[in-house]
């Protein structure tokens, strides 16, 4: 069952994006933190034709730099005149150095869907798995041991593929300045995972960001005994409310309300077995 719906999701999703590709609409999975909170990380962006003349400041626009072919960006444009459009990301501290014509110009950003760009990743990693999974386990005789193993192999195919590309808790450092006596300084973080997360340096401060949030630690000054090449180490973990943490309790519980809800067949059952058999 697991497995059918997985590909009729990917399936669906295909048919939707060729139909959007038909009518000139464009979608991108946001990589890099430069849009904030506005477009976290993993978000997905959906853009439809535009050129310069209908542009406003304040629209957000997807875009090829001039000179750098097979490059895209998603930024906010700024200001609109005869020269052509400046734009810069909602985290970034300067405008970009460069002006877009309608040659460069991909598309307005006319949806911008959080969260939605990670299940775009995972989900051919996800089918493929489910696949093989599948696949393998149709070689185990038992019906009981294959169920089980079915059920065991998911766990590890989700797990697998959570941890290749970590969409829960993540940061990206965005630059880092000295304080004015040379002692610590302060780093400018932003979260780019879909938990909130609590980030921490030892000896200095923390902060807690949303996805796509940014804030700042402060860096404690160097020792003798400190981390060699003169780096911190900054840790970084989900930072949720109580029925939030109870949630991701019953989410990690989910193989094993599987077995007791739906692999506990009645006694006598018609084509299932027990889970005492």
């Amino acid at each position: 069952m697991l497995l059918v719906a997985g590909t009729v999701l990917a399936l669906g999703l295909l048919v939707a994006l060729a139909v959007l590709h038909l009518t000139g609409a464009r979608t991108f999975v946001v990589r890099t933190a430069s849009m904030g909170t506005a477009a976290p990380v993993g978000s997905l962006v959906v853009t439809t034709p535009v050129t310069v003349d209908e542009l406003r400041a304040g629209d957000v626009v997807t875009f090829t730099p001039p000179g750098r072919t097979g490059t895209t960006f998603t930024h906010r444009v700024v200001d609109v005149d005869a020269t052509g459009v400046a734009t810069r990301g909602d985290a970034n501290q300067s405008d970009d150095p460069w002006r877009l014509g309608d040659a460069d110009l991909v598309g307005r950003a006319a949806v911008l869907l959080p969260g939605v760009g990670w299940l775009a990743r995972a989900l051919p990693w996800l089918v493929v798995g489910g696949v093989a999974l599948w696949a393998v386990t149709l070689l185990v005789p038992s019906r009981t041991h294959r169920s089980a193993l079915r059920v065991v192999g998911s766990t590890v195919v989700v797990a697998a593929v959570s941890a290749a590309l970590r969409p829960f808790a993540a940061a990206t450092v965005l630059w880092t300045t000295a304080s004015d006596d040379g002692l610590g300084g302060a780093a400018t973080v932003v979260s780019t995972g879909l938990l909130p997360s609590r980030l921490a340096v030892e000896h200095g401060s923390s902060v807690v960001l949303a996805s796509g949030e940014v804030g700042t630690l402060d860096l404690p000054a160097l020792s003798a005994d400190g981390p060699a090449g003169g780096g911190f180490v900054v840790s970084i973990a989900p930072h949720l409310p109580p029925l939030g943490w109870l949630v991701f309790a019953l989410v990690c519980c989910l193989p094993l309300l599987w077995c007791l809800l739906v692999g506990l067949a009645p006694q006598g059952a018609p084509g299932r077995r027990s889970a005492a058999s």
